[in-house]
């Protein structure tokens, strides 16, 4: 059996990890307000551009520490984590933090932490293929846990997972859609296609270059996903990085790829947002209009 740990943050939120987990340990303390705290702003501020927020889906919810907090502000959110045991973690906090919580600790945004939305999880990942398949774990780092391509095994943990396409679910009012699944973007955004086109969601996606790699596509086909349906993409920064832009290296120093844009590597961002081009975000930025 698991053993666990429970971590209370600067901001009262109160979740319950893998013990000595690699990761979270280091950035779920009561020193921190939430982990990826610069995403999880600048994700909420493109999707409240366009006023009330209906569904946000979070896909690797691990623990759902993303999860919690979209259910402050979105009508709905929908959590997907094909792990077992992380998934029953992530049942265990958002319970918590549903019931609990005090607006007189610091916070990240200037709403009140309740949570209000119906959240909906499911002990699922998402592709371009529905079935049950082999997942690998990582004891202590479970974030990193991803779909087994049926090559080169190292890891010793391994588990069978069930995996849908998103399109099958057939969601409707989608305005957000938050992507972690180790290099298993592509496939995920084949499988929902159609419910991007019907929804035209934001899509924050964290994308590793060798990750992407893993499933035999390189990084910036999701560029060219992305760019063929008429969205723009960018980093938390607030640069654009249009797909003309765009190159990866291999660097030999290292052995692994790397994103470059404009000539210059992009460091400290692993994760991008695709905006549909008429997004009211965008709108709202004359910057942006300079390159439409």
């Amino acid at each position: 059996m698991m053993q666990t740990q429970t971590i209370r943050t600067k901001s009262g939120r109160c979740y319950t990890i893998e013990q000595d987990d690699k990761l979270y340990a280091q950035r779920l303390n009561p020193g921190t307000l939430h982990y990826q705290l610069s995403n999880i702003r600048f994700g909420a501020e493109i999707c409240r551009a366009k006023g009330s927020v209906d569904t946000i889906i979070d896909v690797g919810m691990n623990v759902g520490m993303n999860t919690v907090e979209y259910g402050t502000f979105a009508r709905r959110v929908i959590g997907f984590e094909p792990t077992p045991e992380i998934f029953d973690l992530a049942v265990k906090n958002i319970t918590h933090n549903t019931l609990n919580w005090d607006d007189e600790l610091p916070y990240i945004w200037d709403w009140s932490r309740k949570i209000t939305a119906d959240i909906d999880i499911h002990k699922v990942g998402l592709s371009d293929t529905a079935g049950t398949f082999k997942f690998i774990s990582h004891p202590r780092n479970r974030g990193h846990n991803h779909k087994y391509n049926g090559r080169r095994q190292t890891e010793k943990d391994m588990f069978d997972g069930e995996m849908k396409r998103l399109d099958d679910y057939a969601f409707t009012g989608i305005d957000y859609i938050k992507i972690d699944t180790e290099g298993h973007e592509l496939p995920l955004l084949q499988g929902g296609a159609k419910t991007i086109a019907d929804n035209r969601p934001v899509v924050q996606c964290e994308i590793m270059p060798d990750q992407c790699r893993r499933y035999e596509y390189i990084a910036t086909d999701l560029w060219q996903f992305f760019t063929e349906r008429d969205y723009r993409i960018f980093t938390r920064d607030g640069i654009e990085r249009a797909m003309v832009d765009m190159e990866i290296r291999f660097l030999g120093a290292d052995k692994r790829f790397r994103m470059f844009h404009k000539g210059q590597e992009i460091v400290r961002q692993m994760d991008y947002w695709f905006v549909p081009a008429e997004h009211q975000w965008i709108q709202n930025n004359p910057k942006y209009q300079l390159f439409a």
